[in-house]
């Protein structure tokens, strides 16, 4: 059985374009895809828990990732520069705490974002350059509860969202 994908196991697999991750797999370690620039879909298992950092970076053709909703910690630039990258949703799991520095810096592609209500709460901001140079995102969705209209600032660097599903409280 495999549990952990070890540190750079795939790194500069440039060949590589699609990955349907093993059911029992945890944890992918840090760098293990990186630079695979073929790669254009990832599936994730189900029990998947954390993706370590640089895992995924410099996956410039990456366009989906499916199967998210159990991980609970997502390593700094784990998806940047996935320049071609065109919908996030980050399950419900995720907080400021567990999610590193540039997770998706310069994912130039990135129009669609779902944020989870965790991530938002007790919060009137999200930094840590989360979605640093991602200047083409349209929506953004907030997903698990509901956020007070006008007390939340996301960074998104010089740019306007068009549709924002935000939910006033009662």
């Amino acid at each position: 059985n495999i549990n952990i994908i070890s540190q750079g196991v795939f790194y500069y697999c440039k060949s590589l374009n699609k990955i349907n991750i093993p059911e029992g797999v945890t944890e992918i370690g840090d760098d293990a895809f990186n630079y695979c620039t073929s790669l254009k879909i990832i599936t994730f298992p189900a029990k998947l828990e954390k993706i370590g950092e640089r895992a995924f970076q410099n996956c410039h053709l990456l366009v989906t990732i499916n199967n998210l909703q159990r991980v609970k910690n997502i390593g700094k630039r784990a998806f940047s520069n996935c320049t071609t990258l065109d919908t996030v949703v980050l399950p419900e799991e995720i907080t400021q705490d567990n999610l590193g520095d540039s997770v998706f810096n310069n994912c130039k592609g990135l129009k669609k974002v779902t944020l989870p209500y965790n991530l938002v709460k007790n919060r009137h901001e999200i930094s840590n350059f989360i979605f640093q140079s991602c200047n083409n995102i349209e929506t953004v969705t907030f997903s698990g509860g509901d956020v007070e209209v006008g007390t939340l600032v996301v960074s998104f660097r010089q740019k306007t969202i068009e549709h924002a599903n935000l939910f006033a409280k009662d």
